[in-house]
């Protein structure tokens, strides 16, 4: 299941969209870390596969953990393996538009 949550800022937004089996963990390898924190990452379940498109392909600023959200991100031609980076083998992906 895919979690989005939209974080408002007086510059935008920013989509946190998340695995929700990751909800609450962290992951750490050498240099990197991630924390997946219920505050930041924890949201609402989008069913409808159009309407979560639409609102990641409308987005300036996504921030993407999980294999099944990067990998829906990627199929969809919202992000590229440029933007992917793994940390403890999860992916990670930001993609930002100024």
């Amino acid at each position: 299941m895919i979690l989005i949550k939209i974080h408002k800022n007086p510059n935008g937004e920013i989509v946190a969209m998340c695995d929700s089996d990751l909800v609450g963990r962290r992951f750490e390898s050498k240099d990197l870390r991630i924390d997946i924190s219920e505050r930041f990452y924890k949201g609402i379940e989008i069913e409808d596969k159009a309407e979560l498109l639409k609102l990641i392909k409308e987005s300036r600023n996504l921030n993407i953990v999980g294999k099944e959200s990067v990998d829906f991100a990627m199929k969809n031609n919202v992000i590229d393996r440029t933007n992917i980076i793994k940390i403890k083998k999860i992916p990670y992906a930001i993609k930002i538009m100024l």
